[in-house]
């Protein structure tokens, strides 16, 4: 366990370097992703104890649902700025905000539905065990990315934090 929390520790206190090593690209959103897949996979070798061939099923697994998730989030995004705008507005039907709020439902659905396939493959690979011990790493991994981006958006300032 302790071994666990220090490595992830030192994997959140590195992504800055990661993220900014190469000045000219640090700003670019397709190296922030690619780093931070790079990561999620380096760690989950760590946290399963994943190797060779099997760590590359799982990562090719994990691949296929990136870019669906990816997308899933971006939408959800968007129709969140478009809801708050109407809520603003107060120029918009009650139709419409019915309509938003129904796509931000099927969204949330959506994402379910893409983590419960997203599972059903790992079963031909992962035992019962290392499924468990993927959805709580990738909750865990997910919520301090968030906070490590989240700060960088507060800061941005100390880029080289």
């Amino acid at each position: 366990m302790k071994r666990r929390i220090l490595l992830i520790t030192l994997l959140v206190a590195l992504l800055p370097v990661f993220v900014y090593a190469n000045p000219d690209r640090r700003h670019s959103p397709e190296v922030l992703k690619e780093r931070i897949i790079t990561l999620r996979n380096w760690e989950l070798m760590n946290a399963l104890d994943l190797k060779g061939k099997r760590a590359e099923r799982v990562f090719s697994i994990l691949k296929r649902f990136d870019e669906e998730r990816e997308r899933l989030i971006l939408k959800r995004r968007e129709l969140m700025e478009r809801l708050k705008e109407a809520i603003d507005s107060k120029r918009i039907s009650s139709e419409r905000v019915e309509g938003l709020i129904n796509e931000i439902l099927h969204t949330h659905i959506a994402f379910a539905e893409l983590r419960k396939k997203e599972m059903d493959a790992l079963a031909e690979v992962l035992t019962p065990e290392e499924q468990a011990r993927y959805l709580v790493f990738s909750e865990r991994f997910s919520h301090q990315i968030k906070r490590f981006l989240e700060k960088k958006r507060r800061f941005p300032e100390r880029q080289n934090d």
